[in-house]
């Protein structure tokens, strides 16, 4: 059964003020040659001239890639005949980024009635950039005073804001893109009509002038597609179940305690309840503003129903993806498995389908910590292994269940009809009224009322409100002199309250919440004695701590747990804050004397250095957690050198490099490095000493590469070459320039990477030791020659090859042909220019292949001998091949190794398709990276295998289509192979 929808975070593109780089409003992506509909309202305010459009452009950024371009108005009604509000759009600059998959598919307005539907637009308001819109699509409504070519449509919605203009209207029925948004109706700014919007029928695409462009609307409905499956075989969960060793106790380990004043909230309960028992849904999210108490809902929730086992995750306290995977995994199948199994994506996998054989909840909570809270890309989930696992859960095909917590809307999850969300806003009356009644405050059932309507019922200020009325006026709520601003937010009024509390409390107190706040993670009682009661001088930040006696101390925590600012979790032996609490007093903490600030930070860092000690010699991600703190306070001390030197070597272990090649965590290993930096700006030089700096850029490059974020790569590598031309250091920046010429190559920008890869050859003159200097020389004339091969420069990729092969030979006499990761270039170029005899002959004679070799080159050199298989019709030892190298790929976190297997073995299958075995999960997973990573070379191979696909299925249309796209980003990069192969199907097919 089908749950996905078609994606609006796919073709959606904002519309912008060309000249000032403003958004104005939202776009539809229409067509992969880069039409686009939007609104002519829109436009206008662009600063485009309707009435003479010629020569005024519009700045359109593509949400799903970033990419930004330039549109100009090919298409609209002439306003003396119609006004609808509609125009379209074709970019001007470039080809479209987006593929034939990725544009709506559109139909009719006028067959949606009665009929849900979704939409994401920009707001113009506050810093949320996108914002979900849903509601029902009514019935045509008269527009007085307007000619107008089709009617315009009511659509009952409180979720249009300005900027929504242009948003595409998905019919989550008919799953179709039927219309634009064009206004909210709001009489006179009043409220009384703040559920009504009005939207454009994409039918207008069919009537003149607009049907000259030929975009096709659809009469019947687009079927939706299944949810993306675990790419974990039968064989190998029958290897995982026979290993497994679950770990039952650990699901709730990380869970809050069930709070005492608990109060109500009977009806989001009952939701809840229902969502859990749809047999159609199987993650329901929370939304809701700090402090509504989502949370304390689901907490509250878990114990009510029946379950096999419950995990709870918080990522305030937990903010790593990866140690999420890491912990799900061992509380599913035990910690022997989890050490056996270190790429994300894999872990991923497993865990998705060991939830089909029993019935869990998993409670993501605090979600909004992995969601962008910055930029075009605001509430977007920034873990690609997180946002596969979350499509894994989405499907029908077990009985879990998801709940997730955030502040922020998810909007990749608004493409499943599996997904439902759940607004957590104000407390009613009523329960307003039975939680300060809880809390001991006095007074009349209206006037508990007046007090909680008066704070709009957000439930954290009332909770404290009510706590401070009942522990320090005690209960006497007419002593309460406090009244919310009419411009606050609710942010706003909870800091207000806390500086009232602040007012009250002692020095010591105000001083244990400024120190705890500078804790990321939950408060171990075992830190009290090393960081908040050991002696210090009278200037430290706990000196009136230290005066306390242990009785006046404990006195003091308990008043604290009193007010509601301090949670104890017994089982845990651990204190916590609520975020916005801790936002509060972080805020006092940096405002202290910088002296005492180091200080504190520093203390913190000692404490978790003592921690790491007890870390095993195998450790897991978990067991770096005193690690990844003590860097964290190490920098916030201004210690950048002794946080490095703990990176380097307690984390890293020198040269083994435990945290990135061992437990494949490039994520938490990226966020360590980013915190050596200023403003974690990788384009500023990280504030070490001189010795490891490059070394700590290319590091940053490394990562954020073998993520796929391959344009962030480009800041730190670049920033690494600068540093090192500037200090002489010849052989760093040499293979920074090699590291810039591989990331081009990957991003289609051939000549940049051969431009690249002659700077790291003409630095690798000045390095004085030989043997480096000739290592350093080889590996560039290698990249050089693929960067020629790849722009179908032959001869000169010949020469460049067998200038490596020179130096090669002068290093090491006794070897014959290039090899490990220059091997695999060149036997590549060998197999394209038909010299098929001495490609396998490299291969196989390289000493280190099969057994010896990285991962990542044997993962490459198995798809050379694929591609050398298939071209000569061996197809069952090709399939060994990319088989055995798509194992190795998933093993490791490289995502252009996984890659290129992918479109090895799902070019197999498209062109001689195996029993039992489709190219399509091969392709299209290959196709979200390229598309999700900036992998241009990558994404023209893959769309002609799609293309091969398609032929032999018998779908012409469709292979012409993804074989036109494949040749016309080929050409525009210059890569020579991709018009090769694309010319090639599109001979078969024409």
């Amino acid at each position: 059964m089908g749950v996905t929808l078609q994606d609006p975070l796919n073709f959606t593109v904002a519309i912008q003020d060309a000249r000032m780089g403003d958004t104005v409003g939202t776009g539809v992506a229409v067509s992969a040659d880069g039409k686009i509909i939007t609104c002519a309202h829109v436009v206008e305010s662009a600063g485009v001239k309707l009435s003479q459009p010629d020569g005024y452009e519009v700045g359109i950024l593509f949400q799903k890639t970033g990419d930004k371009r330039k549109a100009r108005v090919i298409c609209c009604f002439k306003p003396e005949e119609y006004e609808d509000d509609f125009v379209l759009l074709q970019l001007v600059d470039g080809v479209s980024p987006l593929g034939p998959e990725q544009v709506a598919v559109l139909g009719y307005l006028e067959n949606a009635r009665s009929h849900n539907f979704s939409a994401i637009g920009y707001s113009l308001l506050g810093k949320q950039r996108m914002r979900w819109i849903d509601g029902k699509i009514m019935g045509p409504v008269p527009i007085d005073g307007r000619t107008l070519r089709t009617d315009v449509y009511e659509l009952r919605t409180r979720d249009i804001r300005p900027g929504h203009s242009g948003a595409a209207i998905l019919d989550t029925e008919d799953n179709l893109v039927v219309g634009i948004v064009t206004s909210r109706w709001n009489p006179m700014g009043g409220t009384a009509d703040d559920n009504i919007g009005h939207g454009t029928d994409a039918l207008l695409l069919g009537f003149e002038p607009f049907e000259a462009y030929g975009i096709e609307l659809r009469d019947e409905p687009l079927g939706k597609a299944s949810a993306p499956q675990p790419r974990i075989s039968e064989e190998e969960m029958i290897k995982v179940r026979r290993v497994a060793q679950p770990q039952p106790d650990e699901g709730m380990r990380r869970a809050p305690a069930l709070l005492e004043e608990w109060v109500g909230r009977d009806e989001l309960l009952d939701q809840l309840t229902a969502d859990y028992n749809d047999p159609d849904l199987r993650i329901a999210g929370l939304i809701g503003f700090g402090g509504e108490g989502k949370s304390s809902l689901a907490r509250q929730w878990i114990d009510s129903v029946e379950v096999d086992g419950v995990f709870w995750w918080g990522f305030y306290d937990n903010r790593e993806v990866e140690q999420f995977f890491e912990a799900a995994l061992t509380y599913l199948a035990g910690p022997e498995l989890t050490a056996q199994v270190t790429s994300t994506s894999v872990r991923a996998g497993i865990i998705a389908q060991l939830l089909r054989e029993k019935r869990y909840i998993f409670v993501l909570d605090g979600f909004e910590v992995t969601q962008h809270q910055e930029g075009d890309r605001y509430g977007q989930i920034a873990s690609r292994e997180m946002i596969e696992f979350l499509g894994y859960l989405a499907g029908l095909e077990h009985n879990s269940f998801c709940l997730i917590t955030t502040r922020t809307p998810l909007l990749e999850m608004m493409k499943y009809t599996s997904y439902q969300y759940r607004d957590v806003d104000r407390l009613s009356e009523a329960d307003g009224l039975a939680l300060l009644r809880k809390q001991g405050v006095k007074g009349t059932d209206d006037e508990l009322k007046a007090l909680v309507n008066t704070w709009d019922g957000h439930a954290l200020t009332v909770s404290l409100l009510g706590a401070y009325i009942g522990e320090t006026l005690g209960g006497d709520l007419s002593q309460l002199d406090e009244e919310p601003l009419a411009d606050e937010t609710r942010y706003e009024r909870v800091y207000r309250i806390l500086r009232r509390y602040d007012e009250y409390l002692g020095e010591a107190e105000k001083a244990f919440l400024t120190l705890f706040s500078a804790f990321r993670t939950p408060v171990k009682v075992a830190a009290f004695p090393t960081v908040f009661r050991p002696a210090t001088d009278a200037t430290a930040l706990n000196a009136p701590i230290v005066k306390l006696s242990d009785e006046e101390f404990e006195a003091m925590i308990e008043r604290l747990r009193g007010y509601r600012i301090l949670r104890y979790d017994p089982a845990q032996q651990h204190y916590t804050t609520h975020p916005l609490i801790r936002e509060h007093y972080i805020g006092r903490f940096n405002n202290i004397p910088e002296e005492q600030k180091n200080h504190s930070h520093n203390v913190i860092k000692e404490h978790y250095m003592i921690l790491a000690r007890e870390i095993p010699y195998h450790p897991s991600l978990e067991d770096y957690v005193p690690l990844i703190e003590a860097i964290h306070h190490a920098c916030c001390a201004g210690s950048y050198d002794e946080a490095a030197i703990i990176y380097w070597g307690w984390v890293n272990r020198d040269e083994k490099q435990m945290l990135t090649h061992i437990l494949g965590a490039y994520e938490t290993a990226l966020a360590l490095i980013q915190s050596l930096f200023p403003q974690s700006d990788f384009g500023q030089e990280p504030l070490v000493s001189d010795l490891g700096k490059q070394y700590i850029l290319n590091e940053a490059g490394f990562c954020l590469m073998n993520q796929g974020r391959l344009v962030e790569a480009t800041v730190p590598y670049k920033n690494a070459v600068r540093m090192g031309v500037k200090s002489n250091d010849w052989y760093n920046a040499s293979a920074g320039y090699q590291n810039l010429a591989e990331l081009h190559a990957y991003l289609g920008e051939f000549e940049a990477s051969a431009v690249y890869a002659r700077k790291a050859r003409e630095i690798a003159r000045h390095i004085k030791v030989r043997e480096k200097r000739q290592r350093r020389e080889g590996d560039s004339w290698a990249r050089l020659g693929w960067a020629e091969h790849l722009r179908g420069k032959l001869s000169a990729a010949s020469n460049a090859f067998r200038k490596a092969e020179v130096v090669l030979k002068r290093r090491s006499p006794h070897m014959k042909y290039l090899y490990s990761t220059n091997g695999v270039f060149y036997a590549e170029y060998r197999r394209r220019v038909g010299d098929i005899a001495n490609a396998r002959r490299m291969i196989v004679s390289d000493p280190g292949f099969p057994t010896s070799l990285s991962p990542e080159v044997t993962s490459l050199l198995h798809c050379v001998l694929g591609n050398l298989d298939l071209d000569a019709g061996e197809y069952l030892e090709a399939h060994g091949h990319y088989n055995k190298a798509l194992h190795i790929a998933r093993s490791i976190t490289k995502r252009n190794v996984l890659i290129d297997a992918l479109i090895g073995l799902g070019r197999l299958l498209a062109r001689h398709p195996q029993p039992g075995e489709s190219a399509r999960p091969y392709l299209d997973e290959a196709l979200g990276y390229c598309l999700e990573s900036g992998y241009r070379i990558y994404e023209a191979d893959c769309r002609v295998a799609l293309a091969w696909m398609h032929h032999t299925e018998g779908s012409p249309e469709e292979a012409r289509s993804q074989a036109e796209r494949a040749k016309a980003m080929s050409a525009e990069m210059g890569y020579h192979w991709g018009v090769v192969d694309a010319e090639e199907l599109l001979a078969v097919v024409l």
